[in-house]
């Protein structure tokens, strides 16, 4: 990764440091089965240009919808152009249309062109900046923040819901406490409902910006001495699941992504702006498999030649040598919250492992088929969705390419390198250049 691309997603950063949000325009998000043209922009407003460093500001003023951008990325050397009239009024009584910024980065869609969207789901964790709530305000706040946006047509009823337990994961954002302290001092989480479609997750990530001058990455300067020890030892994080079950079609499709994504996921954090966790006293929570269980990396490695992958032994012994060596991973076995769920990529909700040492509440839950990444900070808003953008496309491509493509990409030893020729295969490399 060259200086310069470093530099350019830096600056955009630095521009959303506060989480400001720009001023708002209409964006329709869709159903791409409606039987309307793939693609259809109702009101221009973009230049077509697909490059953008995170945060950048100055979206333009029009009506996008959202998904059929997506089909005509994915179709448009056969999408007919005549059929791209249909009226503005018409595409709001069919689809969801939400005032919001509409970013340059939308002229590129979360997903693979040609590959079917993986459902997502997605934490957020935060500080609250202003003055001092109860915990009941607190959860009023939030309802306004996700419900208190200027929406018509046929929106996802769940989307604008939120409680304040687990009960109904499917129905609801879910918003709580992840560090205790004062309310002004505590750290929240904003779970989104699981499985979300790809349109959910753009309205989700159009939603959490309306939370960008409350809330911070950064700790209040007014805590109190014991929230700021707690909170330097676990700032506040973004984690997102993606569905994952094509990945154990071959098993070597899932070690390609773990071994690529241990060798280049200091360059990765570096990029999105993740400063603060890639601090080494703050990876306890997120650590490589070269780190954290190296008998397990150099295994893995075995499935690696110089020219290909060595012949598949089937996900079953995969999912036998992760047990094996399940107390060789290093933060130790005493602490019963450590295992496979502090992973960079965690597996323990797609393979038959344990996610913990020795905690029956998480190792209980259903293996639901998805691979969790871990180690962002904090995001909202347009940097989330290219963080999501960056976690989705990772699994189509390593469920989708041939072998042979991602071999080349498992072999680059320099992290740098192996980063730009990840972000090529992904189709995000114009993301990050100017």
């Amino acid at each position: 990764m060259s200086v310069l691309l470093r530099l350019v997603w830096k600056v955009g950063t630095l521009l959303l440091h506060g989480w400001l949000l720009a001023p708002s325009a209409g964006v329709i998000l869709g159903d791409e089965d409606d039987g309307r043209p793939a693609g259809e922009v109702v009101a221009q407003g973009h230049d077509g240009a697909a490059v953008l460093a995170a945060g950048e500001q100055g979206g333009h003023s029009s009506l996008v919808d959202v998904s059929k951008l997506l089909a005509s990325y994915r179709n448009s050397s056969s999408s007919d152009s005549s059929s791209s009239s249909s009226d503005s009024s018409s595409a709001r009584d069919r689809h969801c249309v939400v005032e919001g910024e509409t970013w340059k980065s939308m002229t590129v869609p979360l997903g693979l062109p040609d590959e079917t969207f993986l459902p997502m789901a997605f934490e957020i964790e935060a500080y609250f900046t202003e003055e001092l709530k109860s915990d009941d305000d607190m959860l009023e706040l939030a309802k306004t923040k996700f419900s208190d946006i200027t929406r018509q047509g046929q929106c996802s009823e769940r989307m604008f819901e939120v409680k304040a337990d687990h009960d109904n994961e499917k129905g609801s954002w879910v918003w709580e406490k992840e560090l205790e302290g004062r309310s002004e001092q505590s750290m929240w989480e904003m779970s989104s409902p699981i499985d979300l479609s790809n349109e959910e997750v753009e309205l989700g990530c159009i939603q959490t910006a309306a939370f960008q001058k409350a809330f911070s990455k950064q700790i209040p300067e007014f805590a109190n001495p014991r929230t700021r020890v707690d909170a330097m030892s676990n700032p506040p994080g973004l984690h997102a699941h993606v569905a994952a079950k094509c990945l154990l079609t071959d098993e070597r499709r899932l070690v390609a992504l773990l071994l690529t994504w241990d060798n280049l996921f200091s360059e990765i954090q570096k990029i999105t702006g993740s400063e603060m966790h890639t601090q080494k006293k703050f990876s306890r929570f997120a650590e490589t498999y070269h780190q954290k269980n190296p008998d397990l990396y150099e295994w893995l490695k075995g499935y690696v030649n110089k020219k290909s992958f060595t012949p598949g032994v089937g996900v079953e012994r995969l999912e036998e040598k992760f047990n094996e060596l399940e107390t060789a991973m290093g933060g130790g076995n005493a602490d019963p919250h450590n295992g496979y769920r502090r992973f960079e990529l965690n597996v323990c909700h797609l393979l038959n492992v344990p996610c913990a040492h020795n905690w029956a509440k998480k190792n209980k839950v259903p293996k639901f088929g998805g691979i969790e990444f871990r180690g962002f900070d904090s995001m909202l808003g347009e940097e989330l969705r290219l963080v999501l953008m960056l976690m989705q496309r990772s699994v189509q491509t390593f469920c989708s390419k041939d072998l042979e493509e991602l071999h080349a990409i498992v072999v680059i030893k320099d992290p740098k390198e192996q980063a730009e020729e990840f972000l090529k295969l992904l189709g995000m490399e114009k993301l990050f250049s100017s």
